[in-house]
């Protein structure tokens, strides 16, 4: 999962206006940078080449990504991997507080267990060919040798905390 934001670092080319920031994988954070640069037009950059085996950790370490790239006034803690999604069904939860004061977050659970969270800058200036913000979901994916298809059931979006997770075991504090 990522989340975007202006680039803000230094740019090797002046069409890098974005940052893609990684905020959970199936893999360790500590083994990723936290952001690259992209455009529209070009490849995303994935953001390590060569990924050790799966690590799992304890619920009480927390990855963090081994150097900022251009990711910029915003931290990804993680405290799970991302389950395998291939051939079964996964239940993901995503609580958004966007905010244009640089305090905005994303809380991520995977089947009932925390996975991470983002605090900081997200999104983009107003400004340019980037006028709104919205929320994407798909199985976008550093490029791969294989087709992957997504399903959605039991879709929710709402304000409310019991609309989405009735039985508070979906997003557990």
């Amino acid at each position: 999962m990522t989340v975007e934001q202006d680039n803000l670092a230094a740019k090797e080319r002046p069409d890098d206006v974005l940052c893609r920031v990684l905020v959970a994988d199936q893999f360790p954070l500590s083994e990723s940078p936290a952001g690259w640069a992209h455009d529209d037009k070009a490849k995303v950059v994935p953001p390590i080449q060569h990924r050790k085996d799966r690590m799992d950790f304890s619920s009480e370490a927390i990855a963090v990504a081994r150097d900022p790239g251009c990711a910029r006034g915003i931290v990804a803690k993680q405290y799970h991997v991302l389950p395998d999604p291939f051939g079964r069904w996964t239940t993901m939860v995503y609580h958004v507080g966007l905010t244009p004061d640089n305090k905005a977050f994303v809380e991520i659970w995977a089947n009932g267990v925390k996975i991470g969270r983002v605090d900081g800058r997200i999104g983009y200036a107003k400004t340019g060919p980037r006028l709104t913000q919205y929320f994407k979901f798909g199985p976008y994916r550093d490029p791969e040798n294989f087709e992957t298809v997504t399903k959605l059931a039991n879709y929710v979006r709402s304000t409310s905390r019991r609309d989405v997770d009735p039985t508070g075991r979906l997003a557990p504090d």
